[in-house]
């Protein structure tokens, strides 16, 4: 990677890349009578000489497409890192801490974990207390609510009385028989004999 150097009186600053002085650029500490050289020791020359850094009128021009890329690649990585490392420090600060609460005010604090163990007054109540690491308790989550709507019990529909399908059995017209008469059977008339008048005289 060819590094560049540029020098303002008896300052020198470098080494850098192409991108640092073209950043350089960009904040005016470089400009086109600046001298610049890939080497220390020199040669020196004008950092209007060199290609694609400053226009005709001076003015500097724009990273290239591809080292667009890479600078934001080249950024990318260092916030990568410098998460990395704060996460790390956060966890490094966390871990010589211990979370302790009063048992006799119920008063929260952090304390170094070189006090786990000992005793000490407390802030709020004055009371002399054990310093011991308190676990904090598990939040209770309310029950989650049902997004079904329960299910509305209709009464039951009164379905009509289904008919039959079985054809009635036909009733046949009472055949009245009869009654066979009995003839008559008439008694002849008892006649009484006649009275016998007397003769007349």
């Amino acid at each position: 990677m060819t590094v560049f150097y540029y020098r303002k009186g008896d300052n020198v600053s470098g080494p850098m890349a192409g991108i640092d002085l073209r950043e350089a650029a960009f904040v005016g500490a470089v400009v086109p009578a600046t001298l610049i050289s890939n080497n220390l020791a020199g040669p020196w020359f004008t950092a209007s000489c060199a290609v694609g850094l400053f226009d005709k009128q001076g003015n500097p021009l724009p990273h290239p497409p591809e080292t667009l890329q890479e600078m934001k690649a080249f950024r990318e990585s260092k916030q990568i890192v410098a998460d990395s490392q704060h996460a790390q420090g956060d966890q490094a600060v966390q871990s010589n801490y211990i979370d302790f609460i009063s048992p006799c005010c119920s008063f929260s604090m952090k304390l170094p974990v070189a006090m786990e163990g000992q005793q000490g007054q407390c802030p709020r109540c004055e009371s002399v207390v054990l310093i011991t690491a308190t676990q904090a308790p598990a939040a209770a989550f309310p029950t989650p609510l049902s997004t079904t709507q329960p299910a509305t019990t209709q009464p039951a529909a009164a379905f009509p009385t289904p008919l039959s399908l079985t054809q009635p059995t036909p009733t046949q017209p009472a055949v009245t028989q009869p009654t066979p008469t009995q003839p008559a059977t008439t008694q002849p008339a008892t006649t009484q004999p006649a009275a016998a008048f007397p003769t007349p005289l």
